[in-house]
């Protein structure tokens, strides 16, 4: 017997999710970062002991904050270790290959300046660039089996200057160097 939309509707409401450096994005229960801002549920070091029992979320959200990790080998246990048997760790980065050359391209260092060129919060630092292999690898030393790992391409803020490079490295340089985030997926 199928179940009744209602059920899966309350099902999809009763999950957990924990949103890892969240910063003024809305998605999750619970939305941890190292700034207080107002969408944020939980302050603290987000790449230290996370303040939740194991097994308590059904999924894992890092979007854009993996590479701010010096260590996130230690990160992803620690998501590991919050999320429960089944659950969904979801990590979206940086791809290393199209951050590189755009950045060198615009001479822009990347890192400890935001896109103004202006020194940015010490704590909001960027550490690594990864490739879609490295994300795997992660996953794969922290003893979780990757579901997804893919390059995903998006228009959204950019200029027309902006718009016409990203096209261009995209036709003719391919996804690897064009695409512009990775996101990884697995299940616990």
């Amino acid at each position: 017997m199928k179940p009744k939309k209602t059920e899966q509707k309350d099902d999809l409401h009763s999950r957990k999710v924990l949103n890892l450096g969240s910063g003024n994005d809305t998605y999750g229960d619970v939305r941890m970062d190292v700034i207080k801002r107002p969408n944020v549920t939980h302050v603290g070091n987000i790449e230290k002991r996370l303040p939740f029992k194991d097994n308590t979320f059904d999924e894992v959200y890092c979007r854009q904050v993996f590479e701010h990790f010096p260590n996130p080998l230690s990160a992803l246990l620690e998501m590991k270790r919050v999320c429960k048997k089944g659950g969904r760790i979801r990590i979206i980065t940086d791809n290393g290959g199209c951050i590189l050359l755009h950045y060198n391209l615009k001479r822009i260092p990347h890192g400890n300046y935001s896109f103004t060129g202006r020194e940015v919060d010490k704590r909001d630092m960027h550490y690594m660039f990864f490739q879609p292999e490295h994300l795997r690898n992660f996953f794969w030393k922290a003893g979780i089996k990757p579901t997804k790992i893919t390059l995903v391409y998006s228009d959204k803020w950019l200029g027309w200057k902006e718009f016409l490079l990203r096209k261009f490295l995209r036709l003719f340089l391919g996804k690897r160097l064009a695409y512009q985030n990775i996101i990884a997926e697995a299940v616990k």
